[in-house]
């Protein structure tokens, strides 16, 4: 399912497919349908009961355990690295994110990277690509001044509904 909350209430949706994956579109200005697709999927076959959240109140996408693992994994590989993709706790709360120790503007290769969402209930054919710099934010350290790039695509704690 994926919940989207918005000022009227909440409104759910029921997902039968997350992916993520490298899309390339044609070099031409238009309609931009892509060219080629390679995707991984998130999700496990057999999982009856997977929560993806998107917030407008939230700036983020929340993944639970299996998803954020293997999005974690692949940010790692494709990234050669340069995104440190890890799990941390405190107080009592498991909580996860991607961080890279330089600005979001250095990556231009990694932001042809997408979360492809498809519905229930549609055709096969119809799906959503957020692409990976919707969640990308520069942040600049006040003590040290140094700037980094966040990726917004973090860990839900199963246990800890304030995650």
């Amino acid at each position: 399912m994926i919940n989207i909350t918005a000022a009227t209430g909440v409104r759910t949706f029921s997902m039968s497919n997350l992916s993520f994956g490298l899309v390339t579109y044609p070099a031409f200005a238009g309609l931009l349908s892509p060219k080629n697709q390679t995707m991984q999927n998130l999700l496990l076959a057999d999982e009856t009961e997977t929560h993806v959240f998107f917030n407008p109140s939230f700036r983020g996408l929340g993944l639970p355990h299996y998803a954020w693992s293997t999005f974690s994994n692949l940010m790692e590989v494709v990234t050669r690295g340069q995104f440190d993709c890890s799990t941390d706790m405190s107080n009592g709360v498991t909580y996860g994110f991607c961080i890279s120790y330089t600005s979001c503007a250095s990556f231009t290769n990694v932001w042809n990277y997408t979360f492809q969402i498809y519905f229930n209930g549609g055709s096969d054919s119809n799906y959503i690509n957020v692409p990976l710099s919707t969640f990308a934010f520069d942040y600049q350290d006040e003590e040290s001044g140094l700037q980094f790039c966040q990726i917004y695509a973090e860990y839900l704690d199963p246990y800890q509904p304030q995650s």
